[in-house]
């Protein structure tokens, strides 16, 4: 199945460098699948595996492989594999991913522990659901230690004195789908980068994990086996403010036009050069008022109730300043599925706050920000789940929150502005602002 037809959960690939003082960084939302994720740590000690697929954490074939589940402390456990069969033939187990997925597009990371007992011939490869001409990469470590690696295009590499018998390699692959290309790092250190595979019309569906035909068969621990992907949204919301002229005010077109619906009476703004060929917007208050805001809405009026929500804007904000960013539901609703308050410490001048407020009613700091730089702010829902994750400059602030909405309500505008203590004159500058959402269908 193609990713952009699935739904995903909310994951790890969405780290984002910080940003410069004068200049923004325009980053796209993505939404992520875990397509394979399997620790063993369910499983029963001392029971070999089956072959349910991934939703079981079990492979869809064993071709002949014994395997065993083994405990190597309380409630941590590992898969113990070798060959009951004639040595000397390749064999893997086959894992496949969760609804017989096969990921074309977007970045696809996959990630395992590898164990090996001795030094000998053990095989990993990647390839497409249901087959094997198309070989993405193919590790073979040698019984000398050494570590070939290939895919479709040819050799990639020889690496010598790779590993040891008792060594755990970690061992991460990373595909760009869109690029075609391909990475390997082992614990860390990256053996090879953007390798051009040579597979331009299938997808990643398979994961082996076995023995090369030079096999003597000899016992590996396989343990944290995962697939990761990322894939970019579909937007209905997206502007960079470039097309508007610096000095002056910007309209209130909506998100066709990249605009705002709304502007509160006791907000000014207009659009200024943050940088070279750099335009973003500024806002400020003209008068304490509980409401100050601009307020943005979707492509179609969407009221976004399903899938992943990725709301992703550049703010600079300044130490003394009370700002706010909400993201709310239809206004007849008055639902609130986060808001995020930038605000002055009443302890230690000079340090600012973010504190987080939703539908469950109370405050709570989740942690500092930097006044007068851009920094990258990252709302990102999972509507299925009731649940949302915060984070700023890539770190995480909140992660799997409960938003606490229960009325049916979906999220239907974003909110950027200033609280009611706000000092006046005080300006909120915003660039790139894009929100992605999983179900919207341009």
């Amino acid at each position: 199945m193609n990713i952009s037809a699935m739904r995903w959960p909310l994951g790890i690939l969405l780290s984002l460098a910080a940003l410069g003082s004068t200049t923004a960084l325009a980053t796209v939302p993505t939404a992520e699948l875990t397509p394979l994720s399997i620790d063993f740590n369910n499983k029963t000690p001392g029971q070999p595996l089956g072959t349910g697929g991934a939703a079981l954490g079990e492979p869809a074939d064993l071709e002949q492989l014994d395997t065993r589940i083994v405990e190597s402390s309380p409630g941590e456990n590992y898969l113990q594999v070798s060959t009951v069969a004639s040595p000397n033939i390749a064999r893997h187990l086959h894992w496949t991913l969760e609804d017989d997925a096969e990921l074309s597009e977007g970045l696809v990371s996959v990630s395992l522990d590898f164990t090996p007992s001795v030094r000998d011939s053990y095989s990993f490869g990647i390839r497409e659901r249901d087959g094997a001409a198309r070989e993405f990469m193919s590790l073979s470590f040698n019984a000398d230690g050494r570590l070939y690696a290939l895919d479709a295009a040819g050799l990639i590499g020889e690496f010598f004195d790779v590993y040891n018998g008792g060594d755990t390699l970690e061992i991460e692959m990373l595909f760009d789908m869109d690029a075609r290309t391909s990475s390997l790092s082992i614990n860390g250190t990256s053996l090879f980068s953007a390798r051009a595979h040579g597979v331009s019309d299938r997808g990643i569906g398979t994961v082996l994990t076995g023995f090369s035909s030079s096999t003597s068969g000899s016992l590996f621990a396989l343990d944290n086996l995962l697939v990761l992907a990322s894939a970019p949204l579909p937007l209905v919301l997206d502007t960079d403010f470039n097309n508007q002229p610096p000095g002056q005010p910007i309209g209130t077109g909506g998100a066709v036009d990249g605009e705002p619906v709304y502007f509160s009476s006791t907000i000014a703004q207009q659009a200024y050069l943050a940088g070279i060929n750099n335009v973003a917007l500024r806002l400020w208050s003209t008068a304490r008022s509980p409401i100050a805001l601009a307020r943005w809405e979707f492509l179609n009026n969407l009221e976004i109730r399903t899938g992943t929500v990725a709301i992703h804007l550049d703010v600079r904000l300044d130490s003394s300043q009370w700002y706010e960013i909400n993201v709310n539901g239809p206004p007849n609703a008055s639902t609130r599925f986060s808001s995020i308050r930038f605000t002055p410490d009443r302890r230690l001048l000079g340090r600012s706050n973010v504190e987080i407020v939703d539908s469950r009613g109370y405050a709570r700091i989740v942690g500092t920000f930097r006044p007068r730089v851009f920094q990258h702010l990252q709302i990102l829902f999972d509507m299925d789940r009731g649940t949302y994750t915060v984070k700023l400059d890539g770190a995480v602030l909140v992660d799997g929150w409960r938003h606490g909405v229960r009325n049916g309500s979906g999220i239907s505008s974003l909110q950027t502005g200033f609280q009611k203590q706000g000092v006046i004159g005080r300006p909120m500058d915003i660039d790139n602002l894009q929100v992605g959402a999983s179900d919207f269908v341009p």
